[in-house]
């Protein structure tokens, strides 16, 4: 329930980090059922989770990570 409540609270979900059984799958679960953006950071997209290649079918969005020399 408080998954689905911070997916409605957002109009947008980041995942940064998560471990299998972790509330951060479940949210970005439910962002994609209520039709919220859910984006996903490239270092965690290639750990290969199986349920994060599942989310990108489902069109979650890979970020890519920027850094700036300045």
């Amino acid at each position: 329930m408080r998954n689905r409540t911070m997916a409605l609270f957002s109009d947008a979900t980041v995942i940064v980090e998560a471990g299998p059984k972790s509330g951060t799958i479940h949210q970005g679960w439910e962002a994609i059922r209520l039709g919220r953006s859910l984006y996903v950071l490239d270092s965690l997209a290639r750990e290969g989770h199986p349920w994060l290649k599942e989310m990108i079918g489902y069109g979650a969005q890979v970020l890519s990570r920027v850094v700036s020399n300045e």
